[in-house]
């Protein structure tokens, strides 16, 4: 009996051990199908994110493009409206310093009728009706003088007011700058993210 049992041990051990092996390559056989589909999942995924990443980048691409579409259009814009201003400042300038010449000239009329009046004022005192209507003369062009001083005055608050809109138009040129500058900032990194 002990030698019959030693026989059948060995040969259940090596058809246990066979079927051990089996059980442990098919599960290893099982978990390779398992990471093997894990893989083509994960693959098919990166795939499907690829081609959303792609897409994205063709929509921010094209955003990009209309962006600097309209920042040229709006440069356009800016110089057409800075020809314009140009343009009417040197208008402006022009018919100042015409008003300017023309209330210069005045004046050294208005003096010049001035200086006469008040010599005709002297010639006259002998005579004393004349004087009082050489007087009201003067005083007639003392408010000549004083309303041309007054023109010259709004002249003169004009000139500071156009010089106040150039400053302005400087301020909004620099604001729009600023505006397109953090515009393709952020669309920059909007890119990024």
């Amino acid at each position: 009996q002990l030698s019959v049992r030693p026989r059948t041990m060995r040969m259940e051990r090596p058809d246990a051990e066979a079927a051990e092996d089996r059980r442990r390559r098919a599960q290893v056989l099982d978990f390779l199908a398992w990471q093997q589909e894990r893989l083509d999942a994960d693959l098919g995924d990166r795939e499907a994110s690829a081609d959303d990443v792609a897409r994205e980048l063709d929509r921010l691409e094209e955003e990009l493009r209309e962006k600097e579409a309209l920042a040229a259009q709006r440069d356009v814009e800016v110089e057409e409206l800075e020809a314009k201003l140009r343009h009417t400042q040197t208008q402006r300038a022009q018919k100042v310093l015409k008003q300017w010449q023309d209330l210069d000239s005045s004046e050294d009329a208005v003096l010049r009728r001035a200086r006469s009046a008040l010599r005709a004022s002297e010639d006259y005192e002998q005579h004393i009706g004349v004087l009082g209507e050489a007087s009201a003369a003067v005083d007639a062009l003392e408010a000549q003088v004083d309303a041309l001083r007054a023109e010259r005055a709004s002249l003169d608050e004009g000139l500071q007011d156009l010089e106040a809109r150039e400053a302005a138009l400087s301020c909004a040129e620099d604001s729009w700058a600023c505006a397109v500058r953090r515009g393709f900032t952020e669309a920059s990194r909007d890119g990024a993210d």
